[in-house]
């Protein structure tokens, strides 16, 4: 395990602390509130304590649509770029 996490298992360790950590696949260019949204029901889950994950997955599709418009955005400008005789 490395990163945030690793660092801070191993201090954890060093400290007699028992330590453990949970980590959700993200693309890593963006922040990922569906990553974190299952992340969260693990932990709900583990833990026995409910979480409304409702705003995350209300935020995560909003981010989605937004990321599409971005690539259909740059699909048009390449496409535009290859028709241009000039």
């Amino acid at each position: 395990l490395g990163g945030a996490g690793g660092l801070l298992r191993g201090l954890c360790a060093g400290r007699g602390i028992d330590a453990s950590c949970l980590m959700g696949e993200t693309s890593g260019y963006v922040v990922d509130p569906r990553s974190a949204a299952s992340v969260l029901s693990v932990l709900s889950t583990l833990l026995a304590v409910p979480v409304d994950v409702t705003q995350l997955n209300d935020r995560a599709a909003e981010m989605e649509k937004a990321i599409e418009g971005l690539i259909e955005n740059e699909r048009m400008q390449k496409e535009e770029e290859l028709s241009y005789i000039g």
